[in-house]
């Protein structure tokens, strides 16, 4: 051997005996420490990744994953994480309260048997990413309170506090998690339910709310969802009632393996997965697996249970037979009953059908507020009308589903419908829907029909739909053939002026015709009267009132004859000319009342008779132009008409 060699022989010598002095360091300091601080364990530095309990009769081990704790043996599964923690919380926090050395126990002529500790009743073991510790536990103190326990790092005799012995389990069953499903409500993004003779559901979280993806496409009810998922996800077991044993997959093979073990059992507590009685599925947010439960027989034994298992899980075990009628749920329950559930910012278009005639309204593209009736006219309509409508048919919802698919439509009325009610998502800009387009044929368009016999309900489909149901009568009392009449959803705005606009206001009735006019600074002066002066207050009131004529009720569009309103020879004629080219004016034509304190009044020029109230008529026929007042005693100065002092 060179002394190159030799000396790179010597060098990792070296190396490796400083390694091995750092170790052996750094195990004394530890000790020294525990000992300092007198903490059983030295787990403040490294998270505890296992743990484990061996009894002389038992093995509890149990490992952490991410958050959660899982068991390893005796049996496979989810650990309750809670109760793991409190024991793994108690061990990284005791503290021992007397130590008896080596020395010490020679001097007394004791040995670890006379502790109890030479065949320990309990060992415990704490594993960390780096290393195990363990502790073992022997005989209770006789004077006090403690029980005596050794490190396995040491010799030395430690006294611990009692609560080691009622911290740790007695059996597997207290650390085993109970809970079925894992997760909540709000993180589940889809459902299966599946029971035996009853048919397939499945539901899907959309961003609008749960949606059937089968038997039907169709809403559900997210309340009555959001009550079933609490209702799985607050399931518990009752009671473990079989489990593959991990110790017997390494077992001599017998005429029985455990996978025909399983089978068997499997069969016998109605758990195959074809004969299951229900098969729940949950998925959360994440998972593309799901979590499945089975639910199979009743428990003989025990009264109220029903044997249970997760799909992927051996495990068989018992829970509240309620749990039957939670997911038997029938699929009508489920589903949401509002007939039209996009709510009124989705609607773009409106159609609605009594017999033949049709009304068609569409939202203005100019506004999101704003509507407009397109068919069987074109005139802007009634946005504070539309929203009541809209209410309206957002309010119907179904009473009840018929058991059978009914195929005489002819005979409920809904071939063809009474009535039949479209809304309908805007169209973008660039798209034109034609007015002649069939609702009758355009799937989601309900379709309302006949009576019942009952006379409580309206028989109604959706098209594009089999299934018939009814819908409660007073929902539908507005539905009449009315309903469809343009002139109930045209605008009641009659008449807006701008009142700065104005520049000459003149009242006609019986009495006689007075006018004002306004020059270019403003002010108002009586027309043909001279010894008169303006009523400015009463002109005010007049110009504020023009801005914005609302009728009561819209009567007539394009009568044959305006007599039976009185408005042939109308009794009252307010005219406001404005400003600009001469000659433009605006003339109100009042007529006859209606007996409910209304009068009929229609523009001059337009082709709509309406209803305005009687005191609208006695404010724009209060005198324009009056006396001028007298002057004061003594010669004061008078206020003029406007109220000012000249």
């Amino acid at each position: 051997m060179n002394f190159k060699s030799t000396l790179r022989l010597l060098v990792a010598v070296c190396l490796l005996g400083g390694a091995l002095l750092l170790v052996d360091q750094q195990k004394r300091v530890r000790r020294e420490s525990r000992v300092e601080t007198q903490r059983v364990f030295d787990l403040a530095t490294e998270p505890v990744t296992g743990l484990s309990i061996i009894y002389t009769n038992q093995t509890i081990e149990c490992i952490k994953k991410g958050d959660d704790w899982f068991l390893k043996t005796p049996v496979r599964g989810r650990g309750n994480a809670a109760a793991v923690e409190r024991i793994v919380a108690l061990l990284e926090t005791m503290d021992w309260e007397e130590r008896i050395t080596t020395e010490q126990r020679r001097a007394r002529e004791l040995t670890l048997g006379d502790y109890g500790l030479a065949s320990p009743r309990v060992t415990i073991a704490v594993d960390t990413a780096g290393r195990r510790e363990k502790l073992f536990l022997g005989d209770a103190v006789p004077l006090g309170s403690g029980t005596y326990a050794r490190h396995g790092a040491s010799d030395a005799v430690l006294t611990i506090p009692a609560d080691i012995d009622a911290a740790l389990p007695a059996s597997i069953e207290v650390l085993r998690d109970r809970a079925v499903f894992r997760g909540a409500p709000e993180s589940t993004v889809r459902l299966e339910l599946q029971r035996l003779g009853a048919g397939f559901i499945q539901l899907v979280r959309k961003e609008t709310g749960w949606m059937f993806q089968q038997p039907l496409s169709a809403y559900a009810d997210s309340a009555e969802v959001q009550q079933l998922l609490e209702a799985l996800y607050a399931l518990r077991i009752d009671s473990f009632f079989w489990d593959v044993r991990p110790d017997l997959e390494s077992a001599p093979a017998t005429d029985v393996s455990p996978e025909m073990a399983a089978t068997a059992r499997n069969e016998s507590c109605g758990l195959a997965a074809d004969a299951a009685q229900i098969r729940v599925t949950v998925w959360v947010e994440g998972d593309s697996l799901g979590q499945e439960l089975l639910l199979g027989k009743t428990d003989p034994n025990r009264e109220g249970e029903i044997f249970a298992k997760r799909g992927e899980i051996d495990a068989i075990y018992t829970v509240k037979d309620t749990v039957l009628g939670v997911c038997g749920i029938e699929v009508n329950a489920l589903r949401d009953r509002r007939l039209f559930p996009e709510g009124a910012s989705q609607v773009g278009r409106i159609v609605l059908q009594a017999g033949e005639t049709k009304l068609v309204m569409a939202r203005d593209a100019e506004g999101a507020a704003a509507w407009r009736i397109v068919e069987p006219v074109q005139w802007v309509a009634d946005t504070p009308g539309i929203s009541e409508l809209l209410e309206r048919a957002e309010a119907l919802s179904v009473e009840a589903y018929m058991d059978e698919t009914a195929t005489n439509l002819a005979k409920l009325g809904l071939s063809p419908p009474q009535y039949a009610i479209a809304l309908q998502p805007a169209l973008p800009e660039d798209a034109e829907k034609p007015a002649t387009a069939d609702v009758l044929e355009e799937s989601g368009t309900l379709l309302i029909g006949a009576v019942s016999e009952d006379g409580q309900t309206r028989y109604a489909k959706m098209v594009g739909q089999d299934e018939v149901f009814t819908i409660a009568t007073p929902q539908l009392r507005w539905l009449n053939a009315a309903c469809v009449a343009p002139l109930l959803y045209r605008d009641r705005t009659m008449l807006a002026l701008t009142p700065q606009h104005v520049r000459r206001l003149t009242v006609s009735t019986s009495a006689g015709e007075q006018g004002v006019e306004r020059d270019p600074e403003g002010d108002w002066s009586c027309v043909g009267a001279d010894l008169m002066v303006p009523a400015t207050e009463t002109i005010r009131q007049s110009l504020f009132a023009a801005g914005n004529i609302r009728a009561v009720r819209v009567e007539y569009h394009n009568p044959k004859s305006l007599e039976p309103y009185g408005l042939d020879a109308p009794s009252i004629t307010v005219t406001f000319g404005l400003q600009g080219e001469e000659g433009i004016q605006k003339s109100l034509l009042i007529g006859k009342g209606d007996g409910a304190g209304h009068l009929h009044a229609m523009v001059r020029g337009q082709d709509v008779v309406f209803l305005i109230p009687e005191s609208l008529a006695d404010l724009l026929t209060r005198p324009l132009c009056i006396a001028p007042p007298a002057p004061p005693a003594g010669g004061a100065t008078a206020p003029s008409a406007s109220g000012e002092v000249e």
